[in-house]
């Protein structure tokens, strides 16, 4: 989206890629375009700053993850110390003739 100067007016085009092809879509004069382009501007605004929120909740999750990961570490260090053995998934208490 731009604006172009064609002699000594104003207009406002929004580029489309279509293959190779690039096409110029007239989206109005300076008085029309103008409101246009703000709208446009603002879309692009609220899409920034939804990314930008997106992003901020993926490093929460990632740091959620990584506690999730260290209590488990310590839960599976706790259960081995208490007797305990994992199998297939699941922890049971080791027999006294296991040990």
């Amino acid at each position: 989206m731009s604006w172009e100067q064609r002699g000594k007016k104003k207009y406002y085009y929004r580029k489309k890629r279509v293959g190779n092809r690039v096409y110029s879509i007239y989206l109005g004069n300076e008085k029309q375009a103008k409101v246009i382009a703000e709208k446009y501007e603002a879309r692009k605004k609220a899409r920034e700053e939804v990314r930008q929120w997106l992003y901020a909740i993926d490093d929460e999750e990632k740091k959620v993850d990584k506690m999730v990961e260290d209590a488990e570490l310590v839960v599976n260090a706790l259960a081995i110390l208490a007797g305990y053995h994992c199998h297939k998934g699941q922890w049971r208490k080791a027999h006294e003739r296991d040990r």
